[in-house]
């Protein structure tokens, strides 16, 4: 199990020791090496998981229960904001001080594969790093009920905000909209699917 920050080496340590790895998301900050990671699980016979705990909630799958029921979606609809959260920063505070090197090495690494992958866009840098982050969640959700789409057709940054973009999804018979919302200073969450 690994839960560090610094996931790469770890996991492609021990996947080339034939160990099966379950690695906390996001499994890696860049394409190469999660795919270095999967092609060395893949050769040496291992399972490579990431932890989304959140495709195993009773909710989502009821509804994956029902889906038949409701037919062919015409429209789809993932809504997700969050706020911050003052009680897991406090806790981050005291576990992770401002002198943190682990931390800091962590946050270099994820910055530098972000930069390499979107260029020096601040908007687009936040967006990248919220996906990672927390948006993988609704990524798995959306992958977990509706399947992958043939496309996105349209995805726009907010700049009014730190963390916010909107996308269409193409299914061939039917659009998602993917509003992805964060505002650091606002305390509140909410998410929800329409389809």
């Amino acid at each position: 199990i690994v839960l560090t920050p610094q996931k790469y080496s770890i996991v492609t340590s021990a996947l080339k020791s034939k160990k099966h790895v379950l690695v906390e998301k996001p499994m890696a900050f860049c394409l190469e090496h999660a795919q270095e990671m999967t092609e060395l699980a893949e050769k040496n016979g291992c399972i490579l998981m990431v932890a989304y705990d959140r495709v195993y909630d009773p909710a989502l799958s009821s509804f994956i229960k029902l889906l038949p029921q409701i037919g062919q979606p015409v429209f789809a609809e993932l809504h997700w904001h969050t706020g911050g959260n003052l009680f897991l920063n406090g806790i981050l505070k005291v576990l992770r001080p401002e002198n943190d090197s682990i931390q800091t090495q962590n946050d270099n690494e994820r910055d530098d594969s972000i930069s390499k992958i979107v260029g020096n866009d601040k908007i687009l840098q936040n967006i990248y790093g919220i996906l990672l982050g927390v948006g993988t969640h609704q990524i798995s959700f959306l992958l977990s009920t509706l399947g992958y789409p043939k496309e996105v057709s349209f995805t726009k940054a907010l700049p009014s905000s730190d963390g916010a973009f909107i996308s269409i999804l193409d299914y061939n018979t039917f659009s998602c909209t993917f509003t992805n919302f964060f505002t650091p200073n606002l305390m509140d969450y909410s998410e929800y699917l329409i389809v």
